[in-house]
């Protein structure tokens, strides 16, 4: 018969190899863990010595404001290799003018160097339409090639931000006119309308709308449809601070540098995020 109050030793053997690995891959997760990136890595970016701001200083904040949505979706592991979109990145160097300095332009957009009213054009936009959108503004440039730069039109069915674009104070006419109503038609309405008047067509559609203009004056306005007659048009009033085609270099160049730039934010947070507590050598 047992007694219950005598307690029987067990003998566990243990293997303290496998504790030691155990508490070893513990310390490796530690060391390896992929790290949250703090918005200041946008400083370390930007101070990099590589960019400027046509704002100065408020421009990098900015741009580091806009971007903090992004490093918030990277520190919740939504880090794709999409993870700053293009059209936000773009949208960021339009409000913060954030650009590279000449010496670290890359080599396939180094033409802009030979052409510095790209520069004004973008410090024209960026402090006085902060807030508009890639949408927008792709709409704006837009308007400008169909009349080679001449000026832009507002339709009523417009964003309420391109609509509000008329009212900025100082920087637009806001008239009817005859040249940009003619350079918003297609090729075959405006040779149409010169064959009429007695007016031979020209290369470009901006040479013969101003052909009709020089030759006819006022007499072509008739020809010309009544939802482009009636259409009022938007004219840069300061032509030494931006031109319509300054804007569409503008356009161009943002859409390539946001790459670049979006390419040099990823490698530089990717870089922070998986930077090891070793040194290189014990890390080996």
């Amino acid at each position: 018969m047992s007694k219950p109050w005598i307690k029987t030793r067990v003998d566990v053997t243990y293997d303290m190899n496998d504790v030691f690995s155990i508490l070893k891959s513990s310390e490796n997760a530690k060391e390896y863990e992929i790290r949250k990136v703090a918005i200041s890595v946008v400083d370390t970016f930007l101070y990099s010595g590589r960019f400027n701001s046509v704002l100065g200083q408020d421009g990098f904040g900015i741009f580091k404001d806009r971007l903090k949505e992004v490093l918030k979706k990277v520190n919740d592991n939504d880090f794709g290799a999409n993870y700053v979109n293009l059209d936000k990145m773009y949208e960021a160097l339009l409000a913060s003018g954030v650009y590279y300095l000449d010496e670290y332009l890359p080599k396939d957009i180094n033409f802009l160097k030979t052409d510095q009213r790209w520069l004004t054009a973008y410090r024209y936009v960026a402090r006085n339409f902060p807030d508009i959108s890639y949408q927008d503004f792709r709409e704006v440039v837009k308007r400008f090639q169909e009349t080679s730069g001449h000026s832009i039109y507002i339709a009523k069915d417009d964003s309420e931000t391109l609509r509000q674009v008329a009212t900025v104070a100082g920087l637009f006419n806001e008239v009817i006119d005859l040249k940009a109503a003619l350079l918003q038609l297609s090729q075959k309405q405006l040779r149409s309308i010169g064959e009429q008047l007695g007016v031979p067509g020209a290369r470009s559609n901006e040479e013969t709308a101003s052909r009709i203009v020089e030759a006819t004056g006022d007499k072509a306005l008739a020809l010309i449809p009544e939802g482009f007659r009636s259409r009022k048009s938007l004219l840069i009033k300061d032509t030494e601070l931006a031109t319509g085609p300054d804007i569409i270099n503008l356009d161009s160049y943002l859409r390539a540098i946001a790459k670049v730039v979006r390419q040099d934010l990823v490698s530089f947070i990717d870089q922070r995020r998986n930077w090891s507590l070793l040194s290189p050598g014990e890390a080996a």
